[in-house]
């Protein structure tokens, strides 16, 4: 209390209004430590261990909403060719799920999420519904029917269904979305 009250006369502040005087104290601890010294103290402090653990929780509910898990889940989408919904969700699960060795009431084994530091789980990618749900929001520019233009001239037997797009537009708009997600995944 001696340190605080210290810490109040020369920071500012008062006993019912302890910010400035905390503040100044941590800038003092942050200003003259090591960092060993800063990790042996959070790890030692169940309080320290409670504010990192949800200051990182935070920070990966945020990466799971950001264009960088988009794009890892676009990855894990078309990585080795592009894969069904069944297994993009296996491939999702393996990413952040482990098996414990145990089963469930059931006889399915029993998975709990991967962890590290402080118990934090891994970002999950995207839902399969939300990646479709991004990735229909993508501009993929004007769609031309190939019945329309290519088969107008042809008997209706010969005629095909299909699309296409203009290769000089479809190039434009692609290098437009790939400079924008490189940029915003680089930030």
């Amino acid at each position: 209390m001696e340190t605080l009250t210290a810490a109040t006369e020369i920071n500012g502040g008062s006993i019912e209004d302890r910010a400035p005087a905390l503040e100044g104290m941590v800038s003092t601890v942050l200003k003259y430590s090591k960092v060993s010294d800063v990790a042996e103290y959070v790890s030692s402090s169940k309080k320290m261990k409670e504010a990192t653990l949800m200051e990182i929780k935070k920070e990966a509910q945020e990466y799971e909403k950001s264009n960088g898990n988009f794009i890892r889940s676009l990855s894990l989408l078309y990585a080795g060719g592009v894969i069904g919904k069944v297994k993009y969700m296996q491939g999702r699960s393996a990413l952040v799920m482990r098996h414990t060795g145990k089963s469930t009431k059931t006889g399915t084994p029993s998975k709990q999420r991967i962890t590290f530091g402080f118990g934090i789980p891994i970002p999950r990618p995207l839902s399969y519904k939300d990646l479709m749900q991004n990735i229909s929001q993508i501009d993929i520019g004007e769609l031309i029917s190939v019945r329309d233009t290519l088969c107008a001239t042809l008997p209706q037997e010969q005629r095909v269904a299909g699309v296409y797009r203009d290769l000089e537009t479809m190039l434009l708009t692609l290098s437009k979305f790939y400079l924008e997600y490189s940029f915003n995944y680089q930030l």
